[in-house]
């Protein structure tokens, strides 16, 4: 998949391109997609080589990007348009480092589904699903976990920052409580 097809799917899913201009900073080829009506945001770059280490230092110079200009970085997603990749464990490695924003490497169509809030409809059309989105966010076997990650969403930690203080002292109780 290409910049140009994933632009054409994302404009019929309501993701505006806006703000290019704080991305293309030092030459990057970075791209910024919002959608109002979620508050979600995607920020893509096509690759023409899979470099991991040349991957995390985009994602975090782009996380350093969006909280520089009071992005939610909750809400944000890096999408990389990579050639085909046969090694699916370095797939795998990339989005799974925590590091940077939620990422998610895209080498054809079908790889979008593997984003959380796409889904594909029975008239082959895709879709945004936000609703399977938190249910996978707050789904845990831990009771705590549950707790407290429906308490982070109760008090908009999706949208606002928690100060580190508040975070802390609800870890306590809700840990040493449960334990």
């Amino acid at each position: 998949m290409n910049s140009s097809k994933l632009l054409e799917f994302l404009d019929g899913q309501n993701f505006i391109v806006k703000n290019t201009e704080m991305f293309q900073s030092n030459y990057q080829e970075f791209v910024y997609c919002y959608n109002h009506e979620n508050k979600i945001s995607l920020i893509f770059k096509e690759y023409q080589l899979f470099s991991q280490a040349s991957i995390l230092e985009d994602v975090m110079q782009v996380r350093k990007l969006l909280r520089e200009n009071e992005i939610n970085i909750w809400n944000s997603y890096y999408i990389i348009l990579a050639p085909k990749i046969s090694d699916g464990k370095r797939i795998y490695s990339i989005e799974r480092n925590p590091k940077g924003l939620r990422k998610y490497v895209i080498t054809n169509e079908k790889d979008l589904f593997r984003i959380p809030f796409i889904r594909l409809e029975q008239s082959g059309e895709f879709v945004l699903n936000f609703e399977s989105n938190n249910n996978e966010i707050l789904s845990s076997d831990d009771q705590g976990v549950t707790e407290y990650l429906e308490w982070i969403m109760e008090s908009q930690g999706d949208l606002v920052e928690i100060k580190k203080s508040i975070i802390k002292d609800k870890i306590s109780k809700t840990f040493i409580r449960n334990d």
